[in-house]
């Protein structure tokens, strides 16, 4: 899809020549301002402009992380903050999935039961609704079958603890919830396994789509503070760089190799635009000291990822 109504928003007259909009400081605040410019574009679009409304870099991650749950997950309405619910004590692997999802009665007509504890939420006090990762039981051979069950986090035996002295972008919440017999209708298990189909595929659409949500919070400090308009030209190429990754199969390894590259690519940028940063005031700076640790996180699970891309594609498996 072209980027065309991408471009006049950020490349307006108007944005490109403007007076700092005002700081939005809560979620909630962004929240409302994300919904008005954002409702009816696309994940990608959404992204960016979450990234655009920010001057840290908490709200561009909620902007991404909430375009990668739609990207993924196409049911999701735009209105709903959403949360996905998988790692717990032994992390996100399925083997160490323990939550359970249990048929009321034979065949599961009468809905299923949920049950379990989850770590590390994302937004879990902001979420308005659930994806959890739930087992379905071992086949004969011993494999966790997992399910995603999407579910309100206002339900009944639903209970969410926020975690504290998180040390970065404290503005969104952390947290972990405990799930002990939820019910859930048959109609609210997404189709498909749920490791295959979410869970595996979810890491590589969430680097993509909070690189995209950073990119437009960079986009927004450099027109506040008017940085060089070669760094706008950069960002621009960035943008359609990321865009077209997007757009391709989140599970081929052309896309993990692709990424790598964008992803050495925003370091490379990340670097470049260290000394500009003392251009801007000492809080919005000092925010991104703060969480500038943010963009490498999960860097060894990319690595490995990117090892079995490069071993697929010397194996001759393509795609």
């Amino acid at each position: 899809m072209p980027l065309n109504r991408l471009w006049n928003y950020l490349l307006s007259p108007e944005r490109l020549s403007k007076t700092l909009e005002p700081q939005v400081t809560t979620f909630a605040s962004w929240w409302v301002k994300y919904q008005e410019l954002s409702r009816d574009w696309n994940p990608f679009e959404r992204a960016v402009i979450g990234g655009s409304l920010s001057d840290r870099i908490a709200f561009a991650f909620a902007g991404g992380y909430q375009a990668a749950l739609r990207h993924m997950v196409q049911s999701l309405g735009n209105d709903q903050v959403a949360s996905m619910a998988i790692t717990e004590e032994g992390g996100g692997h399925p083997r160490a999935i323990c939550a359970t999802l249990t048929p009321v009665d034979k065949g599961g007509k009468g809905g299923y039961l949920l049950s379990g504890h989850k770590k590390w939420i994302t937004l879990a006090s902001e979420a308005t609704t659930l994806l959890v990762a739930a087992s379905t039981g071992r086949t004969p051979d011993g494999l966790n079958q997992i399910r995603l069950v999407h579910i309100p986090s206002g339900a009944t035996g639903v209970s969410i603890n926020p975690m504290k002295n998180v040390p970065f972008v404290p503005e969104i919440s952390h947290g972990e919830v405990y799930f002990e017999g939820v019910k859930v209708p048959s109609d609210a298990i997404l189709p498909g396994d749920g490791y295959i189909q979410y869970i595996r595929p979810f890491r590589t659409i969430e680097d993509i789509f909070l690189s995209t949500g950073f990119l437009g919070f960079f986009f927004r400090i450099a027109t506040d503070y008017q940085w060089p308009q070669d760094i706008l030209e950069e960002l621009t190429c960035l943008i359609a760089s990321l865009h077209a990754i997007a757009a391709e199969d989140s599970n081929a390894s052309e896309t993990h190799i692709a990424l790598s590259g964008f992803l050495t690519q925003e370091r490379g940028f990340v670097q470049k635009i260290d000394p500009l940063w003392e251009k801007v005031p000492g809080e919005v700076r000092e925010r991104w000291n703060r969480d500038r640790s943010l963009l490498q996180v999960a860097e060894k699970l990319r690595n490995v990822r990117l090892n079995t891309a490069w071993k697929k594609i010397h194996e001759g498996h393509v795609g």
